[in-house]
């Protein structure tokens, strides 16, 4: 498998450092993947066939597709479920988007909780938007080192350890078509008595028309069938490498 060295050092780290043996089956989409005719994803992961013919193909036979059948595999990747006794918010930040902030504030207001905002890039303006919707400061804990959801996790479970807070039931604030692979990622961590629920970002509502991954949207768009392909790509490889049962 055709891996950068950053790629390969971020397998090793989790390799390394993951407590918990988690399953993940992948079969559906896998199978979906052949019935469009791609059944070997090493050869998309070595170059060996372009990526951006394999995203229009997708994209072609999603649009063919019962409503039923793309909301099954769109459900696969964006799992959703709030618990009511919910202990820390992971919020992992993008710098496409302010959206996760703001549904941070959001789920906050539902369920006072800590909330630790992970990301190099945009950790002052997700703190920022935390601040004027209201979260308290002390309920405020920042990360500003994570650049991937591995490293969002293992770095804001660091934090909450370092803080002396509750590991027991954690949700993770992502967003739709990568919030599996980011529940995973801190599952990963943590051993399998805690809790991790998956509070993704379904709508960017700065922009509901147009946002390439919602619900509406995914399915439509290159730039939507790029990110399903990714992760169906990610999660794979976390498999072959062990990192994923």
């Amino acid at each position: 498998m055709n891996l950068t060295k950053d790629q390969k050092r971020q397998l090793d780290f989790c390799l390394e450092h993951k407590v918990s043996d988690i399953s993940v089956d992948l079969s559906v989409l896998i199978r979906f993947l052949s019935e469009v005719g791609i059944d070997d994803l090493e050869k998309i992961i070595n170059n060996n066939e372009k990526f951006g013919k394999v995203v229009v193909k997708i994209k072609d036979y999603l649009l063919k597709m019962s409503d039923d059948k793309r909301n099954e595999l769109y459900k696969l990747l964006t799992p959703i479920d709030f618990g009511e006794n919910i202990k820390a918010y992971f919020v992992y930040g993008t710098n496409k988007s302010m959206a996760r902030a703001h549904y941070a504030v959001e789920v906050y207001k539902m369920k006072l909780a800590p909330v630790v905002v992970s990301d190099m890039d945009v950790d002052n303006e997700y703190v920022d938007i935390l601040k004027k919707g209201g979260v308290k400061n002390s309920d405020i804990f920042r990360e500003g080192m994570g650049a991937n959801f591995i490293e969002n996790a293992y770095n804001s479970i660091k934090i909450v350890r370092e803080n002396n807070l509750d590991l027991d039931q954690i949700g993770v604030i992502s967003a739709s078509l990568v919030a599996l692979r980011a529940k995973l990622m801190t599952q990963i961590f943590l051993p399998k008595n805690s809790r991790i629920y998956s509070l993704p970002v379904e709508i960017d509502k700065s922009n509901p028309i147009e946002d390439p991954t919602s619900p509406e949207n995914w399915y439509k768009n290159n730039k939507g069938v790029s990110v399903f392909l990714s992760e169906i790509i990610k999660l794979y490889t976390l498999k072959e490498f062990g990192i994923l049962k």
